[in-house]
This record gives structure tokens, C-alpha cells and sequence, in this order.
């Protein structure tokens, strides 16, 4: 598997900033990479999670949990009514006795 890594002034290029900007964004944490010397490289999924998190204020972590958590509120709605339900047909059943 072939990983790319950009350089801070391939990353400059890429988001039309200085390489100042983007060491400055690394130092503050906003942007993941590693130095090799003093030179920051960056991976392609450093560059995927800062692009998410300047497009929609969240990592990618953040978004995809977010859609878990969406599901998983679907899920217990779900349950809730059929247990809803359940309670009705026991109160019912013991109703008639």
C-alpha cells in the first residue's frame, strides 16, 4: 500500500497559505503530521481530517459517530414502541383475569 506524504509547502500550495500558516496550524494542533528533522510531513488522512474539520468543524471520528449515534436513537425509538407495546398487551392480558 502506497501512503502519500505532503511537505508543509505542498500543503501551502494546497490550501492557498503560506507554509507559515501551516506549521502554525500543526503547532496549535489543528493539523496532524510528524517532522522528519524540522521539515512537517503530513498523510493523506492528516489532510482528509483538517479538510473536514475546516469544512464542517468536526473530524471525521466526530462525524461518523454522529451517524452511529443517529442510528442507534432509531434503534431505541424502535425498541421503546415495541416495549410500549408489550406493557399494553401484558396490561390487557391481566385485565382480563
Amino acid at each position: 500500500m502506497d501512503f502519500k506524504y505532503y511537505t508543509a509547502k505542498e500543503l501551502a500550495a494546497m490550501f492557498n497559505v503560506t507554509t507559515v500558516t501551516i506549521k502554525k496550524e500543526f503547532e496549535r494542533k489543528k493539523l496532524n503530521g510528524f517532522l522528519v528533522g524540522n521539515e512537517l510531513r503530513c498523510s493523506q488522512r492528516d489532510v482528509d481530517e483538517y479538510t473536514n474539520f475546516l469544512k464542517y468543524g468536526k473530524t471525521s471520528k466526530e462525524i461518523e459517530l454522529e451517524g452511529e449515534v443517529e442510528n442507534l436513537t432509531k434503534k431505541m425509538d424502535i425498541l421503546k414502541k415495541l416495549l410500549k407495546d408489550v406493557h399494553k398487551t401484558f396490561l390487557e392480558a391481566d385485565a382480563a383475569l
